[in-house]
């Protein structure tokens, strides 16, 4: 309706405007150009009957059709349409919704978004979209389905099939998931049961190779790779390797429940990580391992954010790390010798070590690149001299 009222309106002050120009100006102090009679006149606004916004209120099925009869395109349909839907359902999804408490300065402040009953949030958001459909209809520009990335590569029915499934289990999972970082047992074994529910029901819905598909984009173990090798550039194949190994890995070692993804080095004990390893260093051959076990390393995702920052080459990231190395490698090796205090020794040594690293960064990335890792570079804060000693009372 209101841009129905905007155009209307539109119209209306052209109208006035044109009748201004053209009226009797002979006491005007400056002279106005009438428009000659060539020139064609302004349309007239369309006309629409005194019922238009009862219709488009309405929620009748029948709307669009009568709405188009009347000259107005498709797409200034869909959104009368769709904001009169959201006006209809919106008190009642504010009333699911967790009330603001107003406590700002407790940690919990803003869960008011959350519902207070997922499952009847959900049939409610259902109920709506199953309404916005049969309104919508017919129209020219439809919604697309398979936008959605966490399906968009799967036959539009599977896609929808999936998202109903996330849907569900996603409402039933929020009253038991934790914000403050405790977990029951009870919620634990809930969580896990559920987990394994959703995965017989995506299993059920899908193919071998949709559900494998899947998994690759949208698991906790792809979701944990994608930040662990940010700084890998791995190809397709290769992730798929690695997505392969470290997913039968996660299932036997490092079980999760819920949406938790622990985004840390691989968990589990030594031993399998060795095994782990080794079936990675076979696949991946020696020069790929070795540049897959550097982006584990938080410094060197670091390194590599930062000099794609800079627009530098990354290979001046594998240089840089190589040099982070070696002087982690010389912190190690400090060994103070008798005759001067030790805590002497060791600043002495650790200014010379951070000369060092100021000099070679800067060589490596640059003025404003040393300046800026300085800030994040965990290398820095041990190179830092200790504390003088307390005084003697």
């Amino acid at each position: 309706m209101k841009i129905v009222l905007a155009l209307l309106l539109a119209a209306s002050l052209t109208a006035n405007a044109l009748l201004f120009l053209n009226r009797d100006n002979a006491s005007a102090p400056f002279a106005l150009t009438r428009p000659s009679t060539s020139e064609k006149k302004a349309p007239a606004p369309p006309a629409f009957p005194p019922d238009t916004w009862a219709l488009i209120t309405s929620g009748a099925p029948d709307s669009a059709a009568k709405l188009r009869e009347l000259g107005l395109p498709d797409s200034v349909i869909r959104s009368l349409i769709r904001y009169q839907v959201e006006l209809r359902y919106r008190d009642r999804e504010n009333a699911l919704r967790v009330a603001d408490d107003g406590n700002f300065w407790k940690r919990d402040y803003g869960n008011f978004w959350r519902s207070a009953d997922p499952l009847k949030a959900l049939d409610l958001r259902r109920e709506k979209a199953a309404e916005m459909k049969t309104l919508l209809a017919g129209l020219a520009e439809p919604d697309k389905p398979g936008n959605d990335p966490r399906s968009g590569f799967l036959p539009t029915t599977k896609a929808e099939q999936v998202r109903l499934i996330r849907e569900d289990y996603e409402a039933l999972r929020q009253p038991l998931q934790s914000y403050d970082g405790i977990t029951l047992p009870e919620d634990s074994e809930k969580l896990a049961f559920l987990e394994k529910q959703e995965r017989a029901d995506l299993a059920e819905a899908l193919t071998p190779e949709e559900l494998t598909a899947y998994d690759l984009r949208n698991s906790r173990t792809a979701q944990q790779l994608r930040y662990q090798l940010a700084a890998f550039d791995a190809t397709e194949d290769e992730y798929k390797t690695i997505f392969a190994l470290r997913q039968a890995y996660d299932e036997k070692y490092t079980p999760q429940t819920g949406s938790t993804v622990i985004y840390s080095n691989t968990q589990g004990p030594q031993k399998a990580r060795d095994e782990l390893n080794a079936q990675l260093k076979a696949s991946l051959g020696d020069d790929r391992y070795a540049a897959y076990e550097r982006a584990q390393d938080y410094e060197f995702r670091t390194l590599a954010s930062l000099t794609k920052r800079l627009d530098l080459p990354p290979e001046k990231a594998v240089e840089a790390h190589a040099l982070k190395t070696e002087l982690e490698k010389k912190l190690r090796a400090f060994r103070p010798v008798p005759g001067t205090p030790a805590n002497e020794q060791r600043a002495a040594y650790l200014a010379g070590l951070a000369k060092e690293a100021e000099t070679s960064f800067t060589a490596i990335l640059g003025e404003k690149g040393y300046a800026t890792y300085k800030d994040y570079g965990q290398i820095f804060r041990r190179l830092e001299p200790p504390p003088p000693p307390a005084p003697k009372p």
